[in-house]
């Protein structure tokens, strides 16, 4: 093998292997706004569980409210 055939492989190869790291590295750069996405959508999940945690907390505070007034309706 020539000098100059070893210098053309050795371009074609780092042609190749740029375009294998670019595509990594977009790979990579979608893998990230996924993430980004799921992060976003766990915070809005954690939001709504803590709004119906104390929706909850709410309404069990009302209903022993009631079963007591009805309790004390039945003693008088």
């Amino acid at each position: 093998m020539s000098a100059a055939q070893a210098q053309r492989d050795a371009d074609a190869l780092a042609g190749e292997t740029e375009a294998v790291v670019t595509s990594v590295s977009t790979l990579f750069e979608k893998v990230l706004v996924q993430a980004k996405d799921v992060n976003d959508l766990c915070e809005s999940m954690r939001e709504q569980a803590s709004f119906f945690a104390r929706w909850n907390r709410l309404l069990a505070d009302g209903a022993r409210k009631s079963a007591l007034r009805a309790q004390t309706a039945e003693q008088a």
